[in-house]
């Protein structure tokens, strides 16, 4: 190597030091979203038990990925969807939150501090084209994040709707279950072609059940899917965890 050479490679070594990727990028805005993968688990979000609060404020609440990225101070986006289900063994309503991207996530990182990012427990990488760690990483543009925004935020009033449709049922469930009811009741609350969830446990738990009618013994005639035919059984209250 001449003399040249050397000078020409100190100087590049001097350039390669000094480079800094700036704050925003010309011409880009200042949300930068990019896609990672997420390791086995980290997108489990525990489940609440007869929730009241609607607003996850609790570090509790989320997921162990959307945790450790807060802390470190990434915004994180985590489309996700909620249901409501009966705890196997409680009985209890718990309310459960599930990743509509499973193995992947958004986080918005206009500094480009890509491998700090991959060094969060949860983060199991940026996704690049073909997952070549020598290209660019993929960036996503606003208006996707906000559509998908947009739809996660319909789901939730849905979800919360849906809520308070069955905690209204069940309390003036509860009235008629704490007290004989009548069957004009009974009527009411059960009408032909509503939807039954049985307990865990019960009898065609596993099936999904139809009213029929409300028979003189108090019990519900219900129709069920099973062995490719229907079939009409006898419910009892004690059976039946919510209708709708």
């Amino acid at each position: 190597m001449n003399f040249i050479q050397r000078e020409r490679l100190k100087q590049e070594r001097v350039d390669a030091r000094q480079y800094q990727i700036p704050a925003v990028v010309k011409g880009w805005s200042a949300e930068s979203w990019f896609a990672i993968r997420t390791t086995p688990g980290a997108q489990r979000s525990p489940s609440i038990i007869d929730r009241t609060v609607d607003h996850r404020k609790d570090e509790r609440d989320i997921s162990l990925l959307e945790r450790n990225l807060h802390r470190k101070g990434v915004e994180v986006f985590m489309p996700c969807i909620r249901r409501e289900v009966i705890h196997h063994r409680t009985k209890k309503w718990i309310d459960k939150r599930f990743p509509v991207l499973v193995g992947y996530a958004f986080v918005n990182l206009p500094k480009r501090n890509f491998a700090e990012v991959e060094a969060i427990e949860g983060v199991a990488g940026i996704l690049r084209p073909g997952n070549n760690p020598f290209e660019a990483p993929l960036r996503f543009p606003e208006g996707l994040i906000g559509k998908l925004r947009f739809l996660q935020f319909e789901e939730e009033q849905a979800f919360l709707l849906g809520r308070a449709r069955r905690i209204r049922r069940q309390e003036l469930w509860q009235e008629t279950y704490d007290r004989p009811p009548s069957r004009a009741e009974m009527k009411s609350l059960f009408q032909r072609g509503a939807s039954l969830h049985l307990r865990p446990g019960s009898p065609f738990s596993q099936y999904a059940a139809k009213v029929v009618s409300v028979t003189s013994k108090g019990t519900i005639l219900a129709s069920i899917e099973a062995l490719d035919k229907l079939v009409q059984v006898n419910v009892t209250l004690a059976q039946i965890a919510d209708v709708e």
